[in-house]
Parts: C-alpha cells; sequence; structure tokens
C-alpha cells in the first residue's frame, strides 16, 4: 500500500486526490460484503464451532489461556516498531520536500523506497527469527531501526 501509494503520487501530484483514491479500496470491501457470501468451508466451520460450545470469541478471550503478558510484550514492542514506521512515512517525505534543489518526485520515490523496504523486512524477518530466535530478532530489529535512524537523520 505504501509503495503503490507513492507510486500513484507520482502520477497524480495532488495529495488529497491521492488519499481520496487511496480510500477507494474499502469502498470495494464493502461492495464485496454486501453481495458476495462466505464461503461453504468456511460456514462449516463456524457451525462445528457453536455445536462444539465455543461460541464466538470475544476480545477478552485474547487475555484469557495464560497469554496476557506476553500480549503486554508484544503490543509494547511491536507498537514501538509501528509507531517509529508511522513517524518514518510521515517525516521523511516533509524532511525531502523542504531540501534545496530536491526533484519534483523525490518525496514519491522516497515513499516507494520505504515500501519495498518494507516488504523486504517483512519477508525476511520470519526466516531470520526462525534461524536465530525470537528475542535476538526483535533485538536485532530494534538495533537496526536505531541504526537506520542514526544514518539518515
Amino acid at each position: 500500500g505504501v509503495m503503490l501509494a507513492g507510486w500513484l503520487h507520482t502520477v497524480v501530484p495532488d495529495w488529497r486526490t491521492v488519499f481520496f483514491l487511496g480510500a477507494l479500496p474499502a469502498l470495494l470491501v464493502l461492495f464485496l460484503r454486501s453481495f458476495m457470501a462466505e464461503s461453504e468451508r468456511w460456514m462449516e466451520a463456524q457451525e462445528a464451532s457453536l455445536a462444539a460450545g465455543h461460541g464466538h470469541p470475544t476480545p477478552a478471550d485474547v487475555w484469557r489461556g495464560g497469554y496476557g503478558r506476553e500480549l503486554v510484550v508484544g503490543i509494547l514492542a511491536f507498537g514501538g516498531f509501528l509507531i517509529g514506521y508511522w513517524a518514518s512515512l510521515a517525516w521523511i517525505p516533509t524532511w525531502i520536500y523542504g531540501l534545496q534543489g530536491a526533484p519534483e518526485n523525490a518525496r514519491s520515490v522516497a515513499t516507494m523506497l520505504q515500501g519495498l523496504a518494507a516488504m523486504a523486512g517483512c519477508t525476511l524477518a520470519g526466516p531470520m527469527v526462525q534461524r536465530i530466535g525470537r528475542r535476538p530478532g526483535i533485538a536485532l530489529a530494534a538495533l537496526g531501526g536505531l541504526g537506520a535512524s542514526a544514518l539518515l537523520f
């Protein structure tokens, strides 16, 4: 999505129009939810779950079963990464806009490069964590983010 938004901004320079076009997939979801039925397989799984007495899961079910501590740690660790990523998405194009002599499409290209880097990172994260473990993987990601921020800014 980020990469597509960066490309779209190279074609449509007005950011308000880009935001509007970015909302169109949500309208497609509303259309699909209204006119398409759930798959038979999914419906059968839901019926089997209800018949087994499991009921519909609620948000409170996430906290049950002894996973509350892990959930909080995950929220804090990955929430920090997400906030950092969002901040870079907001501030790097703004920073580039203020540079003297920057090409007109530099912000869009930077956004596309951020999208590519995010896709590469997400693709490589799973195999990396499988190889070195979750905790070292999270530590390495945090150090990588710190290093990238220091290098960039």
